[in-house]
Parts: C-alpha cells; structure tokens; sequence
C-alpha cells in the first residue's frame, strides 16, 4: 500500500503531515478530544480512529470517532490497535456509544 493509499477494506491510513487534532475535524465541544488525533480515516470519512496523544492515563489509547457525541474505544494502544487490524479486523468495529 503507498503511503497515504487506502486499502480494500477502505481503511487509509494517514501520513505523518496529514495527521490532526479531531478538533481540526470537528469543532465545539472538543475538550474531551483535545489530545487525540485521527491518524486512520475509515470509508471515505465515515469515521475516524484517532489516537491520545496527550501526558495522561489513556495515552496511546485508540478510538473510533464518528462525531464529537458518538465514539467508542477501540483498543488500549496503538500496538494493540496493529495487531487487531492485520487478525481481527472485526475488532474495529462495533456497537458506538454517544
């Protein structure tokens, strides 16, 4: 897959200089998504998984974000985030909670 290409599943995965804050995607509101950046854009923007980036607890953490009300943690770090998705793509998806 060439950098910045998706691949069959629709899944593309951004490069380092397109990489930004969910506040970047979506405004007001973002405080709880202000360390987290999307950095795997899913179907054409249908959503996103962005990762925390931020000094706190859930660094590293990875989430599905559809919006500013409905996302849903996808996996504890980016490792786990990988693993999932070369095995278990169905672990990437799921019932989201707003």
């Amino acid at each position: 897959m060439e950098a910045g290409s998706g691949d069959e599943e629709l899944f593309r995965f951004l490069p380092l200089d397109e990489m930004v804050p969910i506040t970047d995607v979506f405004t007001g509101g973002a405080g709880a998504f202000e360390d987290r950046f999307i950095f795997v854009d899913y179907c054409i923007s249908a959503h996103f998984y962005a990762i925390d980036l931020g000094s706190g607890p859930g660094r590293g953490r990875v989430t599905a974000v559809f919006d500013l009300a409905t996302s849903y943690p996808i996996a504890p770090t980016f490792t786990s985030f990988i693993e999932a998705y070369l095995h278990s793509r169905d672990l990437l998806f799921g019932a989201p909670t707003g």
